[in-house]
């Protein structure tokens, strides 16, 4: 099959609620990850479509002492390497290190992380989106430019849905990150930008562990 037209852009991705499951205790090891149904699917739509994806997380878990940044720098090599082994590419980690009372710039919803990608990978902000599963998503991508999309397979759940028109950042909601892939490939800018945040959208080797 010839890879369709690619598609303008990069899609942040968020973590933990997007492509794996999120933990009250948070992931510590690789034994503790498990990636949500079908988001690697998701990612391989991505990447078939020619959108470049970068993870943009927030990392607690290191500054709270629970795991090294070698360690998460491994969890994520072989998270990587998965998605690899199912179609999908993706350019760069991000991660935020630090615990939400150390105010640090990295952390959603500030926009750091994005910043960071815009100065290191030489991203057009205007020109991306954000996947998350929170309004701390949204918002960070408000700050930098970008435009969103909310899905439902995190914490923010079914009410996600009484978010859209609060958050004018956010474009649409959908189910998870096979939904938002599929909207965001079918609402490609040849056709008709990213879409209106009322749209409730369809459904119906790699740079690791940055930090700031």
């Amino acid at each position: 099959m010839q890879p369709s037209r690619p598609l303008s852009g990069t899609v942040f991705l968020d973590r933990d609620g997007v492509i794996n499951v999120n933990l009250r205790d948070y992931v510590k090891r690789w034994e503790e990850f498990e990636f949500l149904p079908h988001a690697l699917e998701g990612l391989a739509l991505l990447t078939e479509h020619g959108c470049e994806l970068v993870i943009v997380t927030n990392q607690s878990v290191v500054g709270r002492g629970l795991i090294s940044s070698a360690e998460l720098d491994e969890l994520h090599a072989r998270m990587l390497a998965a998605i690899a082994r199912h179609g999908g590419t993706v350019r760069a980690v991000l991660y935020c290190p630090h615990r939400a009372e150390e105010g640090c710039a990295c952390r959603k919803p500030r926009p750091g992380l994005l910043f960071q990608a815009r100065d290191q990978l030489g991203i057009e902000l205007t020109d991306a989106i954000v996947v998350g599963d929170h309004p701390t998503d949204v918002e960070a991508g408000r700050r930098a430019g970008c435009r969103s999309i909310l899905v439902l397979s995190g914490r923010t759940g079914t009410a996600a849905d009484l978010l859209v028109g609060e958050h004018p950042g956010c474009n649409a909601v959908v189910p998870d990150l096979l939904a938002a892939a599929e909207w965001i490939v079918s609402h490609s800018p040849a056709r008709a930008g990213l879409g209106s945040a009322q749209d409730p959208g369809r459904r119906v080797p790699t740079a690791v562990g940055s930090r700031s």
